[in-house]
């Protein structure tokens, strides 16, 4: 309950945002609409089978946190990926306000004969 009225009052975090997820033979696919935001402030982390995508605008000028202080994200949006994602070929784009990112899978491994020795 608690929840919903933080969500209708807007408290309690940054926001969220919609996406899109769609999955095709060889790829995950997550897009995202950010009109107004720049580049350099859009932040996507995989981590522990999460993909995390924020927006965390420069902080102010002037302003006292410290240099090493994580700014907190005004947006963010966490998804589960999947186990076979290939984590080192994770690309993004950001085009017209429209983020794009593409999780390509890692190949199956093919199954393995295994010899039985007498014993």
């Amino acid at each position: 309950m608690d929840r919903l009225f933080a969500a209708a009052l807007g408290a309690g975090g940054p926001a969220t945002f919609p996406v899109d997820v769609y999955t095709d033979a060889s790829a995950t696919h997550v897009r995202a609409a950010l009109p107004g935001c720049r580049r350099e402030d859009l932040r996507i982390e995989l981590a522990d089978g999460q993909l995390t995508l924020s927006v965390v605008p420069p902080a102010p000028a002037g302003d006292a946190q410290p240099d090493n202080a994580p700014a907190a994200p005004v947006a963010l949006r966490t998804l589960s990926v999947s186990e076979d994602t290939a984590d080192d070929q994770v690309a993004a784009t950001y085009v017209d306000g429209i983020l794009s990112v593409t999780l390509p899978r890692r190949p199956a491994a093919p199954p393995r004969r295994i010899q039985i020795n007498a014993a």
